[in-house]
């Protein structure tokens, strides 16, 4: 009875008044477990309807039968909380959105327990607000969610497969009627078609030969009936179309500046980008515009050393000036609204914040509580993250972040460095993390590095780091280490490494390659033989996409010779301290079978290694049974070879 209270009080979007605060419960002590960190949350995807009375979000009910289910509630509290759905734990509901102002569209997935762990579309239905009742819609088998209705109009764009062409057909699905119609056909190279605020279809964006190698072309046009008549270059990889403006004559566009993605409004006269409208003098604004419903752009946020939002419109500004002093510890974002603008739907979240929803209301400047993803975890469990940056061996300039243990107040302490995957484009970032959290509750000190070739510094960042597996890339995570002991925040004689994927690469050659820096390594889904990996994923080394893969990876035919140096699978002798290795059987990234070669190396070189094996998981731990099981052996494992006084050693 205690857990459906505490569910029904945080999850069922109840109209309590806060003043300032996060919305979580009072700081309990206590530590808390892996299931806490790794398992579902209870309430996510907070919607507001068109009318401002009702809110609708996605909660995980109790019990051995968990699902994600939809549910309603007023925001004045007048009625009780009500399930729309009531699946079990095969079915879950995916996404919805408001698509008329009584009408709830929403996607039904299906597959949790499936191997793999890949959840697949099972039907798109649609909900009445007020009587429940369910319709299943007619629509294709494959479809993307394309663009939801400004105006809650009752049509949402779709963009439908088949025959599994990659290039999308276009049509609006009728949600009142359940049906597709209006329909534009399939082009070849097309990968995608947008609408402007009146619905019309305006803009279509191109790749393959029709664009040029690594390139994508912006067509758009005047109305629907006119041909294509503008088109704008841009970059494969780095561009976003966000949107047509107010006027519907120009539109948003975000691509990469001089070096850094910038956002432009290209005109739609002369189809020219001209001058950016946000950019930032070190990293990519490559987030999504935020818009009204007559194309007004009213901000955009990004990933600087910390979130950053650049507010286009002054009453918008205006907004958050209040939100902002009503939750001083949170960064936060308006995600909603209802059609007047009378009601604003705000999500905040940060380092030691999961996410917390609230529903602000300009006029009296007044924030109400709705729910929290993860109201089981309190701020005094956790630890503040705060942004770093250094120098490497060869002057460059790298950043990320340090996260010390729950409670540390001066000198050094066990690290944890965790090397992301990619390695190219992806970054680590400012906010939750319930990996690095789950660490710092044990006692470890925990630093992300964006390394040379990671995103969202400018393409000139990442491109430093192609072809650099094992290289500079690996020098950038030991000086790491350098400026994490030189600045007294970890013992150099208590670190270890743990990365996934790349990361789980990465971690391998640091023992290999710096065996003297760490005290153990963990290496999930990691590559462990570079050659196998050119052999076996033709994705990558054959066919058109061949250049650029070999401009990031280098060449293993011109250069094999670098392959092999670079591979851990060659040089497991030099492996000194214990290793713990992870892998889903059925990963169609990082084959299993690098996973197989490893061992039987450590086996055969007599190493000291554990294992964490899981037949129906792919290149990540999707189910939560398995995830809360992989953090639970890591920890022992970080207790036996590298512990401390919240993570002790094991006596047996």
């Amino acid at each position: 009875m205690g857990s459906r209270i505490r569910r029904l009080a945080y999850a069922s979007v109840a109209a309590t008044c806060l003043a300032a605060g996060n919305g979580a419960a009072e700081d309990e002590p206590g530590m808390p477990t892996a299931s806490d960190f790794f398992r579902g949350p209870d309430l996510k995807s907070v919607r507001l309807s068109p009318d401002g009375r009702y809110v609708s979000a996605i909660t995980r009910d109790d019990g051995p039968g968990v699902a994600d289910n939809l549910v309603i509630r007023p925001v004045d509290g007048s009625a009780p909380l009500r399930h729309l759905t009531t699946y079990n734990l095969q079915q879950d509901v995916g996404y919805h959105l408001w698509a008329a102002p009584r009408t709830i569209l929403f996607q039904r997935v299906s597959g949790r327990d499936e191997p793999r762990g890949f959840q697949a579309n099972s039907g798109l239905f649609a909900v009445d607000r007020d009587s429940g009742d369910l319709r299943r819609l007619s629509v294709p088998t494959v479809f993307r969610l394309a663009q939801a209705p400004a105006r809650r109009s009752g049509k949402v764009l779709l963009w439908l497969y088949s025959g599994g062409r990659p290039f999308p057909a276009a049509g609006w699905l009728d949600v009142e009627r359940g049906q597709v119609g209006r329909q534009i056909h399939s082009e070849p190279g097309v990968i995608g078609w947008y609408a402007d605020q009146e619905q019309q279809i305006r803009a279509s964006l191109l790749t393959g030969s029709k664009a040029g190698p690594g390139r994508l072309t912006l067509r758009f046009r005047d109305t629907p009936d006119d041909p294509w008549n503008k088109a704008i270059p841009l970059e494969l990889g780095s561009s976003d179309f966000q949107g047509f403006d107010q006027s519907g004559h120009s539109v948003w566009i975000s691509t990469p500046g001089d070096d850094r993605i910038e956002l432009f409004r290209a005109d739609s006269k002369s189809g020219r980008l001209g001058t950016p409208v946000v950019a930032d003098p070190l990293y990519d604004v490559d987030g999504a515009l935020l818009q009204d419903a007559d194309g007004r752009a009213l901000e955009i946020s990004y990933m600087a050393d910390l979130p950053r939002r650049v507010t286009l419109d002054p009453g918008w500004q205006i907004h958050y000036a209040n939100i902002d002093r009503l939750l001083p510890e949170t960064f936060n974002a308006v995600i909603g609204w209802d059609n007047r603008m009378t009601r604003l739907l705000v999500r905040a979240g940060s380092d030691r914040n999961p996410g917390a929803f609230y529903l602000y209301t300009p006029q009296q400047q007044h924030l109400d509580f709705l729910g929290a993803a993860a109201p089981w975890l309190h701020r005094a469990q956790l630890s503040a993250t705060e942004p770093v940056s250094f120098v490497a061996r060869d002057g460059k300039r790298l950043y990320g972040y340090y996260t010390p243990p729950v409670g540390h107040k001066r000198g050094t302490a066990a690290l944890v460095l965790t090397p992301h995957g990619g390695p190219y484009g992806v970054r680590d970032v400012w906010g939750f993390n319930a990996q690095t959290q789950f660490l710092a509750s044990r006692g470890y000190g925990v630093l992300q590095v964006n390394y040379r070739g990671s995103g969202g510094y400018g393409k000139n960042f990442e491109l430093a780091g192609y072809g650099q597996w094992g290289l500079a890339m690996q020098d950038d995570l030991s000086d790491a280490v350098g400026w994490a002991v030189n600045s007294g925040r970890a013992d150099p004689a208590r670190v270890c490494i743990f990365g996934a994927s790349y990361g789980g690469y990465a971690a391998l050659m640091g023992l290999i390659k710096t065996p003297e820096l760490y005290r153990c390594g963990i290496s999930f889904a990691g590559i462990s033989d570079r050659m196998f990996m050119h052999v076996n994923d033709k994705r990558r080394f054959s066919g058109q996409d061949r250049a650029g893969f070999v401009d990031m990876f280098g060449d293993p035919e011109l250069d094999p010779e670098q392959f092999e140096a670079t591979s851990p699978i060659n040089h497991i002798d030099r492996i000194r301290v214990p290793v713990l290795v992870a892998h889903g059987q059925v990963d169609d990234q990082v084959d299993i079978r690098h996973y197989r070669l490893l061992t039987r190396q450590l086996r055969k070189h007599r190493k000291q290694y554990e294992k964490f094996e899981r037949r129906f998981e792919g290149h990540g731990l999707i189910k939560e049974s398995n995830r809360i099981a992989f953090y639970e052996t890591l920890a022992v494992f970080l207790a036996r070879y590298n512990p401390t006084t919240r993570n002790p050693a094991p006596t047996d």
